[in-house]
């Protein structure tokens, strides 16, 4: 192998570790929340008419969240219907 052809082969050699180092996967974060079975952490919110919810209140019963944004026409006229 002639000095050139090491100079690239070094250099090729250099790319695919800089490459491998940054494409590496990064590891999953801690899962947030409840895991099945355990409780929640109790939160209040403000609802649409001003009342305030707070999950403690309705403990044992089932909840269904329905999170919406403003700036999102087709989940603001689902809002309509709750």
């Amino acid at each position: 192998m002639t000095g050139k052809q090491a100079l690239w082969a070094a250099a090729i050699a250099a790319l695919l570790a800089v490459l491998i180092v940054v494409n590496r996967p990064e590891k999953s974060p801690a899962p947030v929340g409840a895991a099945p079975g355990e409780r929640m952490a109790d939160f209040s919110v403000s609802c649409m008419d001003g009342a305030e919810f707070m999950l403690s209140a309705h403990r044992g019963k089932v909840i269904v969240l329905n999170l919406w944004a403003t700036w999102c026409t087709p989940l603001r006229e689902g809002a309509a219907e709750l």
